[in-house]
This record gives C-alpha cells, sequence and structure tokens, in this order.
C-alpha cells in the first residue's frame, strides 16, 4: 500500500511541478509508514510507550526506552510512542551500530 501511495505521490508531483505540499507528502510517507508499525506492534503486544525496534521493514522488537545502540544492526530504526524515529547508525553488523541518531526529517 506505501509503494503504490508512493509512486501516485510522485506522479502527482510530475503533474503539479513546485507543489510543497505534494513534495510533503512524498517526504513524509515512509515515517508514516514507520509509525503504522510501530503503532500495530505495539497494540498487537499491549505495549505502551518505549520504543519498537524495526530492521528490513519488519518490527522485531520493543524496548522501554532509547539505549543500547551496541546491541542493534546499524540501520536499525527505533521509533517512540510519538512518532519520532531514530536510525542506529556507525559501527558494524558484528560489533553494533554505535549511536541513535534522529531521523534527518525531524531535524527540519
Amino acid at each position: 500500500m506505501d509503494e503504490i501511495f508512493l509512486e501516485f505521490a510522485v506522479y502527482l508531483s510530475n503533474i503539479f511541478k513546485g507543489t510543497k505540499i505534494l513534495l510533503e507528502l512524498i517526504m513524509t510517507a515512509p515515517l508514516n509508514a514507520l509509525s503504522r508499525k510501530a503503532f500495530e506492534f505495539r497494540s498487537q503486544r499491549g505495549l505502551k510507550g518505549g520504543v519498537v525496534l524495526i530492521y528490513e521493514g519488519q518490527a522485531y522488537g520493543w524496548k522501554d526506552g532509547l539505549r543500547d545502540a551496541e546491541h542493534e544492526k546499524p540501520g536499525a530504526i527505533a521509533v517512540d510512542e510519538n512518532g519520532m524515529v531514530f536510525i542506529a547508525e556507525g559501527g558494524s553488523e558484528y560489533s553494533g551500530a554505535k549511536a541513535w541518531a534522529l531521523h534527518p526529517q525531524h531535524m527540519a
């Protein structure tokens, strides 16, 4: 569903070049999809707060807070209850990530 939405949004943006609203839809669609996955994961398990961990598009775990980046592979994603998205960066698959970084789209 998200892929179809993105294709449609790109199609519309080509028709309405320079439309800021369509550009914002395209940029926020991936974050919305991650927030939705995290919400579903929490709901199915009765979890509150914390962060849902996502890797390669699959929600795989939950922690009560954003910590222990070295326990995750670089590229893992954490989504908190407010929809803030963090990415595990640095390190290696073997030794784990070095730190959590706020997703660039939240810094605008």
